[in-house]
């Protein structure tokens, strides 16, 4: 989980970048963020780690947010905020940046991609070559957000993210049985390669700085230029998939002020301090910005002790047990026709 010790470091770097040439494809403007020097981790993307990492349901019945990875590799692999995982029950796109230990074994949140489906297509994922849309990636991220501050858990708007892909399939005329967003990539295959070429990374580039139509719509950083040519091809899907079918073109909002104002956000969370469970509170703003340089989840000593119980608040778990909440329907949505539960511990 990223702490305060982290944000220091992405708040300095941010100040240092180099702000490269804007890119143009259609509706779509990208602003390379360069720092050249920067030192190459020993990190596999999940692509690159093939049959060594084998992601899955958690069991035979299923969760829909949450899905179990198993990293045989001998490097850390990293799976980004976003990346789209094609298979098994239904296919799911990652709530949180993670980066998984060497020979360990991790829950990962996530978040579903195609809500018509609920059958087994293959015993495990395979990493798709896109990311969630970059609007519905914005606002995904405000949800866990505010689910870290308040509960200390990646959980997304389960609801929210399928309106969002249905609604994109809906207004690009994409016919889908199951409601996939990945019938929407194989439909516009074509028109996202040709982005992807158009807006390939340039030499030394560590982060984007992405505006559609004038308006920015979202930022990546990752920790060095090797990771984010690597990594650029799916995010750049997300991103591409807002400017398919627009034709309006606008010189992107000026991006020192952006990026000064991502730094000036970030110096004012670690003057506040940490939120629940030591976690800090994020910036948000629309367009949400991602740094991808250290995990918000880890596999192996990463995870945190449990607190004593001597330490918890005395009667809380049994005031929140009575109170009970919506009941949830199998895929883990609340479903307001279903009777509020009452727990009693």
């Amino acid at each position: 989980m990223q702490t305060l010790a982290s944000v220091a470091p992405i708040s300095s770097l941010l100040e240092t970048l180099e702000v490269g040439e804007p890119l143009s494809h259609g509706a779509l403007t990208v602003i390379p963020l360069l720092a050249p020097r920067e030192p190459e981790p020993d990190w596999l993307t999940l692509a690159e780690a093939g049959a060594a990492v084998t992601i899955g349901e958690v069991s035979a019945a299923g969760e829909v947010p949450a899905l179990s990875v198993v990293n045989d590799a001998d490097r850390p692999v990293l799976l980004l905020d976003g990346e789209e995982l094609v298979g098994a029950r239904q296919n799911r796109i990652l709530n949180t940046t993670v980066l998984v230990a060497a020979q360990a074994t991790l829950r990962i949140p996530v978040s579903c991609v195609e809500q018509g489906r609920w059958s087994y297509r293959g015993k495990r994922f395979d990493p798709g070559d896109a990311s969630l849309f970059a609007s519905a990636r914005a606002k995904k991220a405000a949800r866990v957000s505010a689910s870290l501050r308040e509960r200390g858990a990646h959980t997304s708007d389960q609801g929210e993210t399928w309106r969002d892909v249905a609604r994109t399939l809906g207004d690009r005329k994409v016919e889908s049985p199951t409601g996939a967003m990945r019938d929407f990539y194989d439909r516009y295959a074509e028109d996202l390669a040709q982005a992807r070429r158009a807006l390939a990374p340039r030499p030394g580039q560590i982060a984007a700085l992405v505006a559609v139509a004038g308006k920015w719509v979202g930022m990546d950083l990752l920790p060095s230029p090797g990771l984010f040519e690597r990594a650029w091809p799916r995010l750049c899907a997300g991103y591409s998939a807002e400017g398919v079918g627009r034709e309006e073109r606008a010189p992107a909002p000026d991006p020192h002020a952006m990026l000064k104002g991502v730094a000036d956000a970030l110096r004012r969370v670690r003057r506040r301090g940490a939120g629940p469970r030591g976690a800090a509170r994020r910036f948000r703003r629309p367009g949400a910005a991602r740094a991808h340089r250290s995990a918000d989840r880890r596999g192996g000593a990463g995870r945190r002790p449990r607190a004593r119980a001597a330490d918890r608040r005395p009667g809380r778990r049994r005031r929140r047990a009575r109170c009970g909440g919506p009941a949830r329907a199998p895929n883990g949505v609340p479903d307001r026709r279903l009777p509020r539960r009452r727990l009693i511990d």
